[in-house]
This record gives structure tokens, C-alpha cells and sequence, in this order.
């Protein structure tokens, strides 16, 4: 194991450079600063660390490979990655290339990410796997906001269906017209988050379109004022195949079930028949919603679809709610 480092007067000038030299078990140091189209491909299991400040990761031009500043993983490799205290902004590419041009594409292994920040991107964090079922990735105190090029399909967090995802002590927000987060993952563990639409025009904070083994707790969910629609959390819209590995959207995930206990949800929009849960019924499931505070969302619409409900607390104030950053 060896410790590589970036910046003015370092082994390398370049991130690039620098992942391109690296090995398994390698640390990368990074100096804080800016460094501009630094677009680098990882096959390697490496921490990258920012050192002395926030490591600003900026686009102003499309990457090489039209799909994102840094990606993860290759068809030959399925490296576990971390990384710490970086920020990604600014990656686009044209509708013709795709338009998903992705802070972070990831494509295999295991990703942790920590007090990291995406934002101004089409796609914060895009997750497209090689192999159905397989991988990970792991999100904790990080931020994701103004994300997305408004037409719908980019978001701020879009993982498609690979083993697991858990996102813990973060802050999605002010996504274009896209979803807050956006997984078809087979485990999803979604704990004490902030989920806010804030002036944005997102639509679901929480989409599971295929349903999986699912939990979200502890979180603050907050619809807006300016969101294009009033469901909150998205359940099992998918088209029901019966295999998970056929149809338009790839079809359920067998073993689904979910649980969503202890969370705040707040509505700003100015209609109280916001939807706390839309679970789309399209197959026999009956998720299990327990101990939820709800906010200016009447009984009657709160849930809409088969869900199993209990001590619900309606609230008659409106929470304060924290937009500071959520890393230390």
C-alpha cells in the first residue's frame, strides 16, 4: 500500500495522473483546491482523500467517455472505492450523447462516499451496473443538490439495480424537475436524512420504482411550493414482469417489502392532498408505515395504495427546517 498525492509541488499535478499510477490498497492525498476537467476512470481499490479543505472536481467541458467526472469501475474490475471531502460540479453533455453527464458514474464494485458534495451536474450520482444484483454503494453525510437538466430523467441520485444502497445523515435538494433519490437497487436503507424540494421543481423525493427490501427512517421530507408533482415516495411503479430481469423497467425485485417509520414529511405545496406514500399496487405487497409525523397532508391522502398504518402523529405547526450542510 502506498500514499499518492495531488496538488502544487506533489507526485502529481493531476487526480488523473494519480489514479492512472495507483494500486490496490493505494491512498490518494489531495490537496484542497480547484482542478478543472480532471475526468479520471478507477479500476482500482483506492481511498481518495481531500487534504486541507474541500477538493473541488469542476467541469466546464464534457468528459472523454460522456459519462462523468470520475467513474467507477470497468468491464474488467470491480474496485472497492471511498472517497472523502470532494466536491463534483458542472458535468454536461449534449441530448445526443445521452445527457446524463454524472458527477460520479458508477458501474461496479463498492463505493463509499463521504461528506461529499454534488451539485450543478445533470446527474449528481448515476449508477448504471454491469451486473444486475451486484455492488454497492454506500452514502453518508453528503450533499445533492441542483441536480438534474430539467427534462425528467436526470436526477439528483439515480442508482439503478445493483445490490445496495444506503444513504445515511445526508441532504438531497432543489433537484430540475428529476427525483431527490432515485433507486431500483435490491436493498435500499434510507436513515435520518433531510429530503427537500426548497425552492426546486422536483418530483418524488424518494423513488422505488422497483420496489426490493426496502427501509426508510428518521428522515425530514419536505414537498414544495414549485414541485412538478405531490407524491412524496414512490413505490413500485415499475411494470410488474414477474422476473427482475425483464421489462421496460426491469420488473419487481422478488422479496420486496418496506418499512417507513419515524420519518417527518412536510408539505409546502399549496394543496394539502400531497401523498406521503403512493405504493402503485403493482404487485401484492403491503408496505408497513409506523410512527410518521405528517404536516399540512390530510389523513385521507397521506397514503394512497394498500399500506398497513399506525401512530401517525398529525402535526398542527410546521417544523423548522435545517438547509446547513451536512458534514463537519
Amino acid at each position: 500500500m502506498a500514499t499518492l498525492t495531488v496538488g502544487v509541488g506533489k507526485e502529481f499535478s493531476t487526480i488523473k495522473a494519480a489514479v492512472a499510477a495507483s494500486h490496490n490498497g493505494d491512498v490518494v492525498q489531495v490537496q484542497a483546491g480547484t482542478y478543472k476537467n480532471d475526468f479520471a476512470t478507477i479500476s482500482t481499490s483506492i481511498t481518495l482523500q481531500a487534504v486541507g479543505g474541500r477538493v473541488n472536481m469542476v467541469a466546464t467541458i464534457p468528459p472523454p467517455n460522456l459519462k462523468g467526472m470520475l467513474t467507477i469501475g470497468t468491464t474488467g474490475s470491480a474496485p472497492d472505492v471511498s472517497i472523502t471531502g470532494f466536491s463534483f460540479s458542472g458535468v454536461h453533455i449534449k441530448a445526443g450523447a445521452g445527457g446524463n453527464g454524472a458527477g460520479i458514474r458508477y458501474q461496479s464494485g463498492n463505493l463509499t462516499l463521504s461528506q461529499d458534495w454534488f451539485h450543478g451536474n445533470q446527474d449528481g450520482l448515476l449508477a448504471t451496473p454491469f451486473v444486475t444484483d451486484t455492488g454497492s454503494i454506500t452514502i453518508d453525510h453528503s450533499e445533492f443538490g441542483f441536480n438534474g437538466s430539467g427534462t425528467g430523467q436526470t436526477h439528483n441520485l439515480y442508482v439503478g439495480m445493483i445490490g445496495s444502497l444506503s444513504i445515511t445523515n445526508s441532504y438531497f435538494h432543489d433537484a430540475k424537475v428529476g427525483h431527490e433519490i432515485k433507486s431500483r437497487a435490491e436493498v435500499n436503507t434510507i436513515e435520518n436524512n433531510r429530503i427537500f424540494a426548497n425552492n426546486g421543481t422536483d418530483s418524488y423525493s424518494i423513488d422505488l420504482p422497483n420496489g426490493g427490501r426496502d427501509i426508510v427512517s428518521g428522515n425530514v421530507i419536505e414537498k414544495g411550493l414549485h414541485s412538478e408533482n405531490n407524491k412524496m415516495i414512490a413505490f413500485l411503479e415499475a411494470p410488474g414482469s414477474g422476473d427482475p430481469h425483464v421489462g421496460s423497467d426491469q420488473g419487481h425485485w422478488g422479496a420486496s417489502s418496506l418499512m417507513i417509520s419515524g420519518n417527518t414529511f412536510v408539505n409546502d405545496k399549496a394543496s394539502p392532498n400531497t401523498i406521503g406514500l403512493w405504493n402503485a399496487n403493482t404487485m401484492p405487497l403491503m408496505p408497513t408505515v409506523a410512527d410518521n409525523s405528517f404536516w399540512n397532508i390530510s389523513p385521507a391522502s397521506a397514503i394512497s395504495g394498500p399500506a398497513s398504518m399506525s401512530g401517525t402523529n398529525w402535526l398542527t405547526s410546521r417544523p423548522i427546517l435545517s438547509t446547513a450542510h451536512p458534514w463537519s
